[in-house]
């Protein structure tokens, strides 16, 4: 009887510290406390763009966080998705509205992973240079998009709802029906035949809006066997980076507990020093530290080998 091993055989390797990791937080935190603290967010997120583009701006040029994980053949700084899970800690943190998981994560493998033209060499660069933004469409294959082909290029039509920072973003990349099977598209948003209605929502940290096209131009990206490989890809990525973001949160969740415990008192003690408080902070912290183990793990196997990556990045998720 043979015993199959569903995790990942990753090389140990994989989970040593990494001293320049905490050279990328201390540098990103210190990014995001100078120009993105709440109340910074509380404001900005209030504005037509819905982020600090000097924030944006400083992140790009100081730390070129969009080609953080892009190969050095590419114009990339050639790290990896640890590397860029650090920055979405920080973010997490910081409660950011910036669209590094839209733009700098998720359009930014999307077209580092398509065949390569002059056009997606062009929109990788635009893109990966911070000063276009990219937004990704449901993953979705099947697509309530369809695209058929016109001359030279392609015409997208049909709606899709809740797209990540779909009324910023500069290039939307979409999933569409084709008469041969599912295809990958750019749409540009100054596109005619392309209707962005933002949503109304929640966390406004969050923005989405549904697209509405109308034959819009689009440019084909990816086809064939090798989308399905991708889509599964950017879910997983999807998955990991949302972890580390939410490693950031909790994370930031549990110093500002552990302030208050400390600073308030009740009987004329210190709340830190009530056993059952106490209990209930080490169980948050080991919950904390599952979290981040799990979704470093996840960053670190996705960037050695994505297509083992599925199962580690459930367990992130």
């Amino acid at each position: 009887m043979v015993t199959l091993n569903p995790w990942p055989e990753a090389d140990p390797s994989l989970m040593t510290p990494a001293p320049e990791h905490d050279d990328i937080r201390r540098v990103v935190r210190d990014i995001f406390d100078k120009h993105g603290d709440h109340d910074a967010v509380r404001q900005v997120v209030e504005t037509p763009a819905g982020h600090d583009e000097g924030l944006w701006g400083v992140l790009c040029a100081h730390m070129d966080v969009p080609s953080m994980a892009l190969g050095e053949d590419r114009g990339g700084l050639g790290y990896g998705l640890p590397e860029q899970g650090v920055v979405l800690e920080e973010a997490g943190r910081a409660l950011s509205p910036e669209p590094l998981l839209s733009s700098a994560v998720l359009a930014v493998h999307a077209l580092s992973q398509v065949p390569r033209t002059a056009a997606t060499d062009d929109l990788l660069s635009a893109v990966a240079g911070g000063g276009v933004l990219g937004a990704l469409g449901p993953l979705d294959p099947a697509a309530s998009l369809t695209a058929t082909p016109r001359a030279e290029d392609w015409c997208v039509s049909g709606t899709v709802e809740r797209v990540l920072h779909g009324a910023t973003a500069d290039i939307l990349l979409l999933v569409a029906a084709t008469p041969i099977g599912l295809g990958m598209f750019a749409v540009r948003a100054d596109q005619p035949g392309l209707t962005v209605r933002p949503h109304t929502v929640m966390d406004t940290t969050r923005r989405q809006a549904r697209l509405e096209l109308h034959d819009a131009k689009a440019h084909r990206l990816l086809d064939g066997p090798d989308l399905p490989r991708l889509l599964v890809e950017l879910r997983d990525l999807t998955t990991i980076a949302v972890a580390c973001e939410h490693v950031g949160m909790m994370d930031a969740l549990l110093s500002m507990t552990k302030q208050h415990l400390v600073q308030r008192e009740q009987f004329g003690r210190p709340l830190a020093t009530f056993q059952a408080l106490k209990h209930r902070m080490a169980d948050l912290l080991v919950d904390l530290e599952r979290a981040r183990s799990s979704a470093r793990y996840a960053a670190r196997v996705f960037t050695a080998d994505p297509s083992s990556v599925p199962l580690a990045a459930a367990v992130a998720g």
